[in-house]
């Protein structure tokens, strides 16, 4: 899955389609025929133009391999076929993931990451409530039932990570309780507290996987350090992600 400028944002393994690769054949949704004649290569492998729904989809072709690059909004779902595949299979295998995308936006999910952010709040006991927004926008991906940070709420953040003491003391407003920053780390994180609670906003991702905020809550019951400490775990697990490892 990536945003309109070929940015990556979830990919399976084996299949590592750069920015600049999705970008070069996404810029031609209006008129996919403008790729004809051009020389492709989608994680690392060479393909030409095979046909093109101007502003929904664009398959390319090497032999009988193939990849299909449908839009979502403002994704694309990519697949790759091989020999063995044909293309309407491979077709009707990324129809079914941009409806269960659609049904989940429907559902205020907002993406795939929902899955991810449901498994984490479960998961992590030192967690107890979360979501991913986009960085530095803060649009809404993901967030776990009852936890909604508004999207001014995350970008006010997002604009002074690199100098979390800029508004260290003030009080601000996340899913609708107030908090003062209490601690950071330029470029990576910021710590507010509101008493025994606490929530924190984490940069996380990088060139490759695409860039977001992670951010957690965490009750009385669980140490701040614990809660920042998850973060950090999110941060590694996608670097270890765009390392292939």
């Amino acid at each position: 899955m990536h945003d309109l400028k070929g940015n990556p944002f979830v990919s399976s393994d084996g299949f590592r389609a750069v920015a600049k690769e999705v970008g070069a054949v996404t810029s031609c949704f209006a008129n996919p025929r403008a790729l004809m004649g051009k020389d492709l290569n989608i994680s690392g492998r060479p393909y030409e133009f095979e046909f093109g729904e101007p502003n929904k989809e664009i398959q390319l072709r090497d032999g009988r391999a193939g990849i299909v690059i449908s839009r979502c909004g403002n994704y694309v779902v990519v697949g790759m076929h091989d020999e063995k595949t044909k293309v309407s299979e491979c077709r009707s295998a990324v129809e079914k993931i941009i409806f269960y995308l659609k049904q989940a936006s429907a559902q205020g999910s907002g993406s795939s990451w929902q899955p991810y952010i449901d498994h984490a709040v479960t998961s992590w006991m030192v967690v107890k409530a979360g979501g991913i927004y986009a960085f530095p926008s803060g649009e809404m991906w993901a967030c776990s039932r009852g936890f909604r940070a508004e999207g001014d709420e995350v970008a006010l953040i997002a604009e002074h990570l690199s100098d979390p003491e800029a508004i260290a003391g003030q009080e601000i407003t996340v899913a609708g309780k107030s908090y003062v920053p209490v601690a950071g780390e330029p470029g990576k994180e910021i710590y507010c507290q509101n008493g025994d609670t606490g929530i924190c906003f984490r940069l996380c991702g990088n060139n490759i996987t695409g860039k977001f905020m992670a951010v957690a809550y965490h009750d009385a019951s669980v140490e701040p350090v614990a809660c920042r400490l998850a973060l950090v775990k999110v941060g590694e697990y996608f670097d270890a992600r765009a390392k292939g490892s």
